[in-house]
């Protein structure tokens, strides 16, 4: 307990009576006051988990998932809460994990960090901050028993990343910390109550906490600030979400204004979106999204008045993900400082250009047994670059599918191979999802044509031994691919592909392609030309 808290110091919560008041009231008054005060400032410290205070975005998010389970009683469901900086994320997730482990019977819990350094440092001081007083004594540890296991230190966190409590039931509930510097697919088998990754997941760790969560009809909870932008990750969860609920941004930050600068309206912000149709691989997966405002925190003192006047003058990207949580596409631009009206200029302009002479450059990059990668660039006499072209292409209006409009890009990922053999070999070496990004028209020709392009991105098939380098030049002489079932490209697509033999410069590969439902829907045989590089 902190015995210099005197009850008179400013707090973000209690509120000291304006000097004019307390004038008024008096001294006695004021000594009550303060001695009330200071008890509860006390107890806000000393058991945060029954005293703590809880910002309105704590009980939004509360509000949400409750409301999503209601809708959805049957089926692993995703709560991704994004925020700002300083949100109160990690903290609302902390307090609430320690409740649900007290409050439900045999309740488990795997609680995912990137390394064991950082889950230390953030998940597990939090967690046991958020314990009750009885389970934190001045040691760090208590008494070992059949239901109990609680063993911490502020340099160490829980002893073998593990702590076991009593729950109300009289059984045990437990809680173990999983990183993602661990292989997703190696992690021991375990039927858990609820998932909390804490900072960005890859897919692959999405997904095998799905696999755990669904004989016990779990909650996957993944909370970060997206400051990498609109990740595969974000993109998966986000790509088709409805949102249900808005708020006006700060108007000193986003606004829309006239040509001179006058503020017309104040730019909408969400607050909780819903998406029917997450874009995990071999799961149909349904999220709640609830966003956390920098500016609901009070914690710590001045949090929000010293983030605002940070970001005065900030682009509008880095205002949405800093302070409201929002992730951007532009975030994830290869070219940080490109801009259309800088960069881009209108197809007269270039041909114009092209009437002072200079030298047109085509490259072409086979990109080691994926499909072709080609560019297309004209050099004017004052060696000014100018990008006129690209195969393949996507997000522009002159993209390769006609009639689909903005197509984007496929989605894709990766399993990768299976363990080799004593003999360096493998059963599989190369596995991956695919699905197009975009909702494609109805046309069975179009989903056939894609699903036959996609077929040729055999990647490390070809390459038995050695798959961690580019070790050979590989380009395919004859490729074949026959169609059993219809499928969509639209739609998951899983693609094995294994290599029978690697010889005499040649390499021949075989592949299957399943559709969602888990039938073979194509196979593939492919013959290349191996050459080593250099």
């Amino acid at each position: 307990m902190n015995t210099l808290i005197t009850g008179r110091e400013p707090h973000p919560t209690l509120p000291l009576p304006r000097p004019e008041l307390a004038a008024k009231l008096g001294k006695d008054w004021l000594d009550r006051f303060y001695a009330v005060r200071r008890q509860r400032m006390l107890e806000m410290e000393s058991d945060p988990l029954t005293y703590g205070y809880e910002p309105p975005s704590w009980k939004r998010a509360d509000k949400a998932i409750k409301e999503f389970r209601e809708q959805n009683p049957v089926g692993v469901l995703l709560h991704l809460t994004l925020g700002g900086h300083r949100a109160g994320k990690t903290e609302w997730r902390s307090k609430r994990t320690v409740e649900n482990l007290f409050a439900n019977a045999d309740y488990k819990v795997w609680a995912c960090q990137a390394t064991q350094e950082a889950s230390r440092e953030a998940q597990q001081g939090k967690i046991y901050k958020y314990l009750p007083t009885a389970y934190r004594t001045d040691t760090g540890k208590m008494r070992h028993g059949a239901r109990l296991k609680v063993n911490y230190t502020p340099w160490g966190g829980f002893t073998e990343d593990v702590f076991a409590v009593q729950n109300n039931f009289g059984g045990t509930s437990e809680c173990r910390f999983k990183f993602y510097s661990m292989n997703a697919r190696s992690l021991e088998g375990a039927e858990i109550n609820e998932a909390w990754a804490d900072e960005e997941a890859t897919l692959d760790w999405l997904e095998a906490l799905i696999f755990r969560l669904v004989s016990r009809n779990g909650i996957l909870f993944f909370t970060f600030t997206p400051r990498w932008g609109y990740t595969q990750t974000v993109r998966a969860v986000l790509n088709g979400a409805d949102t249900l609920e808005e708020i006006d941004a700060d108007t000193d930050l986003l606004a829309v204004r006239d040509p001179n600068g006058k503020i017309i309206a104040a730019r909408k912000v969400p607050l909780r979106q819903q998406n029917l149709n997450v874009a995990i691989p071999g799961y149909k997966a349904k999220a709640v999204i609830v966003y956390f405002h920098t500016s609901e925190n009070p914690f710590p003192p001045g949090n929000w008045a010293s983030a605002k006047a940070t970001l005065i003058g900030a682009s509008d990207e880095k205002i949405l993900t800093t302070a409201y949580g929002v992730p951007t596409k532009a975030m994830q631009a290869r070219f940080p400082l490109f801009k259309d009206n800088t960069h881009v200029i209108s197809l007269n302009r270039f041909r114009e250009i092209q009437k002072n002479g200079g030298t047109w450059f085509h490259f072409l990059d086979p990109c080691s047994g994926r499909n072709w990668f080609q560019l297309w660039i004209f050099i004017d006499p004052l060696k000014r670059a100018f990008v006129a072209g690209e195969s393949p292409s996507f997000d522009h209006e002159w993209a390769y599918i006609p009639g689909v409009g903005n197509p984007g890009p496929w989605a894709v990922a990766e399993i990768g191979p299976t363990p080799a053999d004593p003999h360096g070999s493998r059963r599989s070496t190369r596995r991956a999802w695919f699905r197009f990004e975009s909702a494609l028209p109805d046309d069975p020709h179009l989903h056939a044509a894609l699903i036959a392009f996609v077929t040729d991105v055999t990647g490390t098939g070809g390459r038995p031994l050695q798959l961690e380098g580019d070790v050979t030049g590989m380009v395919s002489i004859d490729h074949a691919a026959w169609f059993h079932r219809p499928l969509r490209a639209d739609e998951w697509l899983f693609y094995d592909v294994n290599s029978l033999v690697n010889t005499g410069g040649r390499g021949v590969l075989r592949g299957t392609m399943y559709g969602p439902d888990r039938h073979v829907a194509v196979s593939v045989a492919q013959e290349m030309l191996l050459r080593p590089y250099g």
